[in-house]
């Protein structure tokens, strides 16, 4: 964790909070909590029936070695990014008093944070840029009032909300050579427009794209080999090869900040 002492100088954080009233011990005490690592699993969209889907983003955190400092409670208030930059959750998870791990040595917990599948940007997210608020009271920690001491929290962590994919092969032959042809589509959902203050809808609809790569291979023994990878261009792609006998075929796609990858079945020719 990289910390950025906000109301406070580190090197004064001790006696800051003996004047604010904070309880004190040895030097061997340990005081607010330092987050070492957010985790939250990749998203892939598929339906917009679905509406909002909960995921959870978990939070690590160790004893911060503060000298003779023993706050009773900690909030750690979590920033979530969209793929924009822009900040649609500004301090939107809260962490309070972490559970401590004798065994692993770290406080942990967990939030549920909403995808909403018709709605939502599709993309690489950043969890983290933390306000850690800590003292006696946690009345006075949700106000930030009374004996309410704070720090910036830089420690980051990112995941993807990405498009599901479609994606069919098809192999002919004529002679010694193969024409291998893939078609896909990806999740693209029809987005109503509500009035302010009504939900939106969304409608599941699936299109053809440009621009992501496709891997053709061929089976050789147990193995899949690559062939060659080339780009999607509205939603076809296509590779001749040479063989005079009959071989295995496969088509991948090869998924992207925005949109999940898809392995196709396999076609014989």
């Amino acid at each position: 964790m990289k910390r950025l002492p906000c109301a406070l100088a580190v090197l004064g954080l001790a006696a800051a909070l003996t004047a604010a009233g904070l309880p004190t011990a040895s030097a061997a005490s340990w005081g607010p909590i330092d987050p070492v690592s957010y985790s939250v699993k990749d998203v892939t969209v598929s339906s917009a029936e679905r509406g909002c889907t909960d995921r959870t983003i978990s939070m690590s955190a160790k004893k911060a070695p503060f000298t003779g400092v023993v706050p009773k409670h900690s909030l750690v208030f979590v920033s979530v990014q969209d793929p924009q930059d822009q900040y649609i959750g500004q301090q939107a998870l809260v962490f309070q008093d972490p559970k401590f791990n004798n065994k692993t040595k770290r406080y942990s917990a967990s939030m549920r944070w909403p995808v909403c599948n018709g709605a939502t940007a599709f993309g690489r997210y950043t969890v983290g840029l933390a306000e850690i608020r800590y003292g006696n009271s946690v009345n006075d920690l949700w106000e930030a009032s009374g004996d309410t001491l704070t720090a910036t929290d830089t420690t980051l962590a990112h995941y993807y909300v990405r498009r599901a994919s479609k994606a069919v092969i098809k192999a002919t032959r004529s002679g010694k050579k193969v024409t291998l042809s893939v078609a896909a589509k990806r999740y693209n959902p029809i987005v109503k427009t509500a009035e302010w203050g009504e939900r939106y809808d969304a409608i599941t609809r699936y299109s053809t794209y440009s621009g992501q790569k496709v891997r053709f291979e061929v089976k050789s023994g147990k193995t899949w080999k690559p062939l060659k990878t080339v780009t999607l261009s509205k939603g076809k792609a296509s590779l001749k090869v040479g063989s005079s006998s009959k071989r295995q075929y496969r088509a991948v796609l090869v998924k992207n900040s925005t949109t999940a990858g898809k392995t196709t079945s396999t076609v014989r020719r």
